[in-house]
């Protein structure tokens, strides 16, 4: 939370809340994420992101299967609500027992809803359109209790090439003595979408 008073009236809200789970036979990440400010008393910033991996490990094979799905909501896009999934294959060709790198390539779809306002009359849009994932994920650990990760994804707009989006994060978390389970995070993230030119 934030918040500032004076020559001009700001606020902002950040919520985050994630769980992991890993096993010799599958890895499991949900995220979800949530970003309101507002400026002189008005939004301009109120947005969701939830997101589901789900990664099947096949032993000491570099190689694995991916599943993602996610769920964003945006007041401020062209687009309100987008759903996508998408699942392909993925291989680790950096692995070690602080780091990990690997790549994946797959396909999937995103369907996205919203509405116009033309003429005073609201008009819904609904549009389904059918991606490529060119993917990119790391992870690094230097120090006990310190982790840095990043991922940079591609998605190619099959129905309308050149078209693309392209999603980044990159965080680097803490743990924080002596609560177990305990962290501080700090990140980033960028999401570009060639249609709408907005990022």
């Amino acid at each position: 939370f934030s918040g500032a008073s004076g020559n001009s009236d700001d606020a902002s809200v950040n919520g985050s809340l994630a769980f992991s789970n890993s096993t010799k036979s599958y890895r499991s990440n949900f995220q979800a994420r949530y970003f309101y400010s507002s400026q002189q008393g008005v939004a301009n910033t109120n947005s969701f992101t939830g997101t589901y991996t789900h990664d099947f490990l096949f032993g000491e094979s570099p190689f694995y299967i991916f599943a993602l799905a996610r769920y964003q909501f945006d007041e401020y896009q062209v687009w309100r609500n987008r759903i996508g999934a998408n699942a392909g294959v993925g291989y680790e060709f950096l692995r070690g027992a602080n780091y990990l790198v690997s790549t994946q390539l797959g396909f999937g779809v995103a369907y996205t809803t919203g509405s116009d306002d033309l003429n005073n009359g609201v008009i819904e849009q609904r549009e389904t359109r059918p991606e490529g994932v060119v993917g990119l994920v790391g992870s690094w650990k230097p120090f006990k209790g310190h982790e840095f990760t990043a991922d940079v994804t591609y998605y190619p707009d099959f129905a309308d090439l050149p078209r693309f989006r392209l999603l980044a994060n990159a965080a680097y978390q803490v743990a924080l003595a002596p609560i177990d389970g305990l962290s501080l995070k700090f990140g980033v993230q960028n999401e570009y979408d060639s249609g709408i030119n907005t990022s």
